[in-house]
């Protein structure tokens, strides 16, 4: 535009120009100094874009350079990516390294080096919180056998949900160690859990003891279950259940009374009382009776002591013992059943006979053990619930 106004004005103003400058005198037509003034214009851009060319073809200075680097680099990248997708592992990790050595920051070749086995590669993607779940990607794609709940916990080691899902997994395909081992991280990452910790401990030690097929190992097991949770009367009754055939019981009675004294239950009133098979009757009694002092309001202290009586040929005492059973509802089967004996065994015919025995058909059923995840009861403690699946959630009415 400017040399186009020039053009004009130099048109409507004809005749020549004279300069004077130092002794020199100049004359021209204004037309041929827009002209020349164009020309120059013209060489020197052109100039100056075959100048910009020629440097960046021939990698001069350094931001070009750097660029090829990258463009090299991702185009390696690219292709190492396509030849792992299609099961080229060794194509992958030449590809991969090449694209290292023109930029080592390339984030995809990294990857794609870590997801062929790559071990330093793989600890440079650990250290950096962007690309740790590529590391663990590529943790998983290297080690074979790894479950879904372990992969869960490597892409989201902060997840609850992932590392109860490995405790949960593990205890069902019978590995208690690694259940015992992600415990800890569950309970630290879950509020729930961690009240629960000890009650979750203490059923999957259980389950370990019932999987184990020597007696010694069970035993450890149990007595480790006990001293995670002193109440967890399973643990106990199982370990009365060893201890009948062992040289020495003092242990297990002793693990039998501390969870009678906080947690009764028919199973193990019944493995306490045969710690000693070959006692008399009379001298099993007075041994039930020194467990049921450990919680003697209790109504399995009481139906406990009651059937002992009747087996040692003493009704009155079985009588007295659940007598106060009877006189407050829930009405108990076990009750009206040791009851009606005794009355039968001492030649008489209770009045309320009859109703016991419907009060009982409707009445308490005895201890429950309840999942805390979905409420769903059992009589028998078991380690997994029937109904929501979960591992170690099925625990006494009376603890939750």
């Amino acid at each position: 535009m400017v040399l186009a106004l020039g053009a004009a004005l130099a048109a409507n103003v004809p005749g020549l120009v004279e300069v004077e400058w130092f002794g020199w005198h100049v004359a021209f037509h204004p037309v041929w100094l827009v002209v020349a003034l164009a020309l120059f214009w013209c060489v020197t851009h052109i100039a100056r874009r075959a100048w910009n060319w020629l440097r960046w073809k021939s990698g001069l200075f350094g931001p070009a350079r750097t660029l090829r680097r990258q463009r090299a680099a991702l185009g390696n990248a690219s292709a190492a990516l396509a030849a792992l997708v299609f099961g080229q592992e060794e194509r992958a990790a030449t590809l991969a390294g090449d694209a290292l050595k023109s930029d080592p920051t390339n984030v995809m070749a990294r990857a794609v080096a870590a997801m062929t086995g790559d071990e330093a590669r793989i600890e440079q993607l650990d250290q950096d919180r962007a690309t740790k779940p590529l590391a663990a990607l590529a943790r998983l794609r290297t080690s074979p056998g790894v479950s879904a709940a372990e992969q869960a916990t490597l892409v989201a080691p902060a997840s609850p949900v992932a590392w109860r899902a490995v405790v949960e997994e593990s205890a069902r395909a019978g590995d208690f160690a690694g259940a015992l081992t992600a415990l800890p991280k569950w309970r630290a990452l879950d509020d729930e859990a961690e009240r629960l910790g000890s009650w979750i401990e203490a059923a999957l030690r259980t389950g370990a003891a019932d999987a184990e097929l020597d007696e010694e190992p069970a035993r450890a097991e149990l007595a480790r279950a006990l001293k995670a949770e002193p109440r967890f009367a399973p643990a106990a009754t199982r370990l009365a259940l060893f201890a009948e055939e062992a040289p020495d019981v003092s242990a297990a009675e002793r693990a039998a009374e501390s969870v009678w004294s906080v947690q009764p239950t028919p199973q193990l009133g019944r493995a306490y009382a045969e710690l000693y098979p070959l006692e008399t009757d009379s001298d099993r009694l007075a041994r039930l009776q020194r467990l049921a002092e450990q919680n003697p309001k209790h109504p399995d202290s009481l139906l406990l002591v009651g059937e002992a009586a009747l087996m040692a040929g003493d009704p009155s005492l079985a009588l007295d013992s659940v007598v106060p059973l009877l006189e407050t509802p829930p009405v108990r089967l076990r009750a009206a059943a040791i009851a009606l004996e005794a009355y039968r065994r001492l030649g008489m015919e209770p009045a309320m006979g009859a109703a016991w025995l419907d009060a009982a058909a409707t009445g308490a059923p005895g201890l429950r053990w309840q999942c805390t995840n979905c409420r769903t009861q059992t009589v028998d403690w078991v380690l997994e619930c029937p109904n929501c699946r979960h591992v170690g959630l099925m625990l006494p009415e009376t603890a939750i």
